[in-house]
């Protein structure tokens, strides 16, 4: 069964949103969709154009299917807004409190919401810089357990607030040369997450996996471009009010920082040198703007050449702070980076990646988006690059193993179905558990004992019937139906003949000597079955006359071993007396059930 995934990110000008479906096999893009804010200082004409209407540059909007920039709404639509919002787009909160987002974004989300995207099965979204306070350590162990006992101690005095007060996570990012483990580890005050958890109820939305900015890069870097072994690659996400690097090597991340400045800074350097609004400007960097490229056989007008130098004033606080972070980490690693890339709506500044090359002496492009799990959008290829934080922390929710191990849903904040939400609730399982295993082995001892019950009544009916037939007692069932098997080629069990039977075959075989002209007399016939023998004697004419009749006697069904054992005249006649001794075979059974009718 697939399981929906949607990674929501919150911009400053937009909110966009990456649906995956993940499956038992890996998982695939299905939907991108940007929800772009009606912010306060626009004005109705400077309104986001309609996905449907001609666009002067594809950075402004998405008109695809599956990959959309739909219309912001009217600030006077008719959305209902949160009941702690005020008029002019901020958040009402109590004692001077910033709000988490601006009205337009949560209705941004509720727009989004409406149209079923943030009803997935997993939501994964971020908390910005701004909530989070961040620092690294260097730990002599990896265990999550260990670092857990010794993370508040640990980062007791570096962060700006008291570590009491905060809710704690951390990363782990991999060895150092000294053979330290690294970290990232930081955290939110309680307050501040409960506000956010709160904001979540109201919006609708209650996402499985908290990340932590900028890491979400790192998620979407070393999975769409892992760089070749042993090269160090950067990203540049180049947003409105933040800009984003992180640096990584062989799927492990080296240096992570935000760049307090971005596209913002470029629209307020364009809005100054035109003297336009800020909306103003904002549409003309989008349709117009370029850096240093000039295209071919054209030369630059006086409103270009301006354009481009504002472009480059606002660009370089990033540039600085690029420049003096990759040799910072070039220094520390002794790894230069090699390739630097772009991403984020600010990329698709016109000469963008040709002025870093230029400034920064590291090649630069846009991000490859050419995975196959993109394909089922064909235009995320090209227009992707606004959602790489979006499509970050939607890979959270797979079954990718690599990126960012931030998550700020945990105790006691943890999501209703996560692990450590079962874990809290552990000692209530256990006991239902307990009272579950209780009662099954009290119903295996009654029905022990039932099945014990019933078993001795069925022996004692074997054993009545068996003494009933057998004339003994046998409880075994195996030998009953052995014995049963045999039916009545048991003459202990069935005879077949008695003695009386014996005594006539004695008497029927003398009647056949007689036909064959022997004279035979018997005087004494004594069978004893219980002995197994038999004891035949009598008169005849001849000794021939008394062998032909030991042949005819041996050859009776229950005489085996015939001998004749006397054979003598009698004194005054012609006339001979013999006896026979054999083993009589046909007998019945003994009392302990065995048959000894058969030799």
């Amino acid at each position: 069964m697939a399981t929906r995934i949607t990674g929501l990110d919150i911009g400053s000008t937009a909110v966009r949103a990456v649906v995956l479906d993940a499956g038992f096999r890996g998982f695939e893009l299905i939907e991108a969709v940007e929800e772009r804010l009606v912010l306060p200082t626009d004005t109705p004409g400077d309104a986001p154009r309609s996905a449907t209407e001609p666009q002067p540059d594809p950075s402004a909007t998405v008109p695809l299917t599956g990959l959309e920039a739909t219309p912001a709404s009217d600030p006077s639509a008719s959305h209902d807004a949160p009941p702690d919002v005020t008029s002019d787009g901020a958040a009402a909160v109590d004692d001077g409190e910033q709000p988490l987002i601006s009205l337009a974004a949560r209705e941004a989300i509720a727009r989004l919401r409406d149209r079923g995207l943030l009803q997935s099965d997993v939501v994964v979204m971020t908390i910005g810089e701004e909530s989070f306070y961040l620092t690294t350590l260097d730990l002599p162990f990896s265990g999550a357990r260990e670092i857990s006992a010794v993370l508040m101690p640990q980062l007791d005095g570096r962060l700006p607030e008291d570590v009491e007060d905060l809710h704690l996570d951390f990363m782990l990012v991999g060895k150092q040369p000294s053979g330290e483990h690294r970290l990232y580890a930081g955290g939110i005050q309680h307050s501040e997450m409960q506000r956010w958890m709160g904001l979540w109820q109201e919006l609708g939305v209650d996402p499985r996996i908290v990340d932590v900015s900028p890491f979400h890069l790192f998620t979407a870097a070393s999975w769409l471009a892992p760089g070749a072994p042993g090269e160090a690659t950067a990203m540049l996400d180049l947003g409105g009010q933040f800009s984003r690097l992180v640096i990584y090597r062989d799927g492990r991340l080296e240096l992570a920082r935000t760049i307090h400045a971005g596209g913002d800074l470029i629209t307020d350097e364009i809005a100054r040198e035109f003297n336009l609004t800020p909306a103003r400007a904002r549409e003309g960097k989008h349709r117009e703007a370029f850096v240093d490229a000039i295209p071919e056989g054209e030369e630059l007008s006086d409103d270009a050449r301006r354009a481009a130098d504002a472009c480059r004033r606002g660009l370089r606080p990033v540039i600085r702070d690029v420049r003096r972070t990759l040799q910072a980490h070039a220094t520390e690693t002794g790894t230069p980076v090699t390739r630097l890339l772009l991403s984020g709506g600010g990329s698709a500044l016109g000469g963008l990646a040709e002025h870093l090359t230029q400034q920064l002496g590291v090649p630069t492009e846009r991000v490859p988006l050419d995975r196959p799990e993109l394909a089922a959008v064909p235009a995320f290829q090209e227009l992707g690059h606004r959602f790489v934080t979006a499509l970050g922390l939607a890979l959270r929710g797979t079954s990718w193993q690599g990126g960012s191990g931030f998550n700020l849903r945990r105790a006691p904040y943890e999501f209703a179905g996560a692990y450590e939400y079962l874990t809290q609730r552990l000692p209530n399982l256990l006991g239902l558990a307990a009272l579950v295993l209780a009662t099954f082995v009290f119903f295996l001892f009654g029905r022990m004992a039932l099945l014990k019950a019933e078993y001795r009544a069925v022996d004692d009916a074997l054993a009545q019937v068996t003494r009933e037939v057998f004339g003994s007692e046998v409880r075994d069932p195996d030998a009953v139906r052995s014995r049963l098997r045999r039916g009545t080629e048991a003459p202990a069990l069935l005879p077949e003949h008695s003695a009386y039977d014996i005594l006539a075959e004695l008497s029927h075989a003398a009647g056949d000597a007689r036909a064959e002209g022997h004279e035979i007399t018997l005087t004494s016939l004594d069978v004893d079955l219980s002995r197994r023998v038999l004891r035949v004697t009598g008169t005849c004419n001849s000794a021939q006359a008394a062998e032909q009749y030991r042949a005819l006697v041996e050859a009776t069904p229950c005489a085996q071993r015939v001998r004749r054992t006397a054979l003598s005249e009698r004194s005054g006649s012609s006339d001979f007396t013999f006896t026979l001794e054999g083993e009589a075979s046909c007998e019945l059974a003994d009392a302990s059930g065995s048959a000894e009718g058969q030799p």
